[in-house]
């Protein structure tokens, strides 16, 4: 009987090292462009997970949009989504949902194509009495 539990002591901290350096990477794609800009200016993509929209990472992006990230890879997948922001641009991109991590998007990136995002309104023009 003392062998047995020695067998899964030792099977039960090879599973939680294991789990505990298991990573998944994946990269993400796109092209940002602004209605009126030719050069958005400090653009983010956020990864967010869905449930309970809880941000994950934040990094800059150029309009020639490569980014990576890396989760933690558990035994079951999870839905993530992507948010694009500009600065000094009120829109947003939201991404549709993606179950990660999956061994596709290792291999090939994610593409979330042109993102065009709506520019500024332009300030009210105040009206002068003559």
């Amino acid at each position: 009987m003392p062998d047995m539990y020695k067998v899964r002591i030792a099977a039960l901290a090879f599973l939680c090292l294991g789990c505990a350096s298991c990573e998944s990477a994946f990269g993400v794609r796109g092209k940002i462009v602004a209605a009126d800009s030719d050069n958005p200016r400090d653009c983010y993509l956020e990864l967010h997970r869905n449930d309970g929209d809880r941000l994950i990472e934040r990094v800059r992006v150029s309009r020639e949009m490569r980014a990576s990230f890396t989760i933690a890879a558990t035994p079951w997948r999870r839905d993530y989504y992507m948010l694009v922001t500009c600065e000094g641009i009120p829109s947003k991109y939201r991404s549709n949902l993606f179950r990660l991590p999956d061994l596709k998007y290792a291999e090939h990136p994610i593409d979330l194509g042109t993102i065009v995002l709506d520019a500024p309104s332009p300030p009210p023009v105040k009206e002068t009495n003559p």
